[in-house]
């Protein structure tokens, strides 16, 4: 449990990149492989971090790979933090390949907890830049967001911010935000990646393969001071801004939004994809969703949004496709 910034426990590094927070190891440049984590992760209420923050169940912040690692402990952030957040399951931030890792404790953000800058949460790594083979959020991963955000936010059942290969990874956790978020800011929610991006210079095929999702997504709240914001939610990925290819992937969980959201929001809402600026490739790839009616479009996929909006797309693979082709 840490109380406050200024006095970090066993477990947690302060430096000039970050203050790091692992339940086996806070910074980590070596190899992790064969490590468990089941002790439970807290930032108290009255924690303010005013640098950026890694928290994960075995590693905060990884510079290498992570291989046949599991966390069982829960993790909740209640408190203030002033700059960007990564927070995940396995490993908060990292740079390496992670294979074979899996997370079964609990992921939550409480309703004193308020993020002024980027938040990045997740099942497996709040954020990866490298390939992720094999990993599994289980049904004990459940993510619950409570508390204000007034930036950007990113939750994924695998990874909330990616940009890299992604190949036999499933999430079965529920994923539930009940939260106050700023205007004209975005929101990101998926059952396996929130945001897939791409950065300058970048020569990697984005690929999702053999990847399932049966977790259920929901934004039961979601309120705004003075406007609406944009919301990308999927069973697979928010939001793609790069040329993707998924094989073999599928969803089966529900997908819902509650009366309460802000009725100026724009959603972008897909069995599959939120919403996608560039060329998709989909082959073989499902959605399985109860049959029913949303924002009166006939669609054999149950995408239940109940709130009003002036600019809603909502598809059974894909809410919101506005740049290059799709092929199937």
């Amino acid at each position: 449990t840490l109380n406050g910034a200024s006095t970090p426990k066993i477990g947690t590094t302060n430096n000039p990149w970050g203050v790091h927070i692992g339940g086996n190891v806070a910074y980590r440049t070596a190899a992790i492989s064969d490590t468990k984590n089941s002790g439970s992760i807290t930032l108290n209420s009255g924690a303010t971090i005013s640098s950026p923050l890694h928290l994960g169940g075995v590693c905060g912040y990884a510079n290498n790979n992570i291989s046949n690692c599991e966390n069982t402990g829960a993790i909740a952030c209640n408190g203030t933090c002033s700059s960007t957040i990564c927070m995940g399951g396995v490993v908060g931030y990292t740079s390496g390949d992670i294979e074979s890792s899996n997370n079964n404790g609990p992921i939550s953000t409480g309703k004193t907890a308020t993020f002024v800058n980027y938040a990045r949460i997740s099942g497996v790594a709040g954020y990866s830049s490298k390939t992720i083979t094999t990993a599994k959020n289980n049904a004990n991963g459940d993510i619950t967001i409570e508390g204000n955000f007034e930036a950007q936010t990113h939750f994924g059942g695998i990874v909330s911010y990616y940009h890299n290969v992604l190949t036999s990874c499933e999430n079965h956790g529920d994923i539930t935000f009940n939260a106050t978020t700023a205007t004209d800011k975005a929101l990101y929610i998926a059952g396996l990646v929130g945001e897939y991006y791409t950065s300058d210079n970048d020569t990697i095929v984005g690929t999702f393969t053999d990847c399932i999702n049966t977790g259920d997504v929901a934004l039961n709240e979601c309120t705004t001071s003075t406007g609406g914001i944009l919301i990308n939610i999927a069973g697979l990925a928010g939001y793609t801004r790069k040329a993707t290819t998924f094989t073999n992937c599928s969803n089966s969980g529900t997908i819902s939004t509650a009366k309460s959201i802000n009725i100026n929001s724009e959603f972008s809402i897909g069995g599959l994809i939120g919403r996608a600026d560039t060329t998709l490739t989909l082959d073989n790839c499902h959605n399985s969703m109860k049959t029913g009616k949303t924002y009166g479009i006939d669609i054999q996929h149950t995408i239940k949004a109940d709130a009003g909006s002036n600019r809603a797309r909502v598809g059974g693979l894909i809410g919101w496709h506005c740049g290059g082709i799709i092929t199937t």
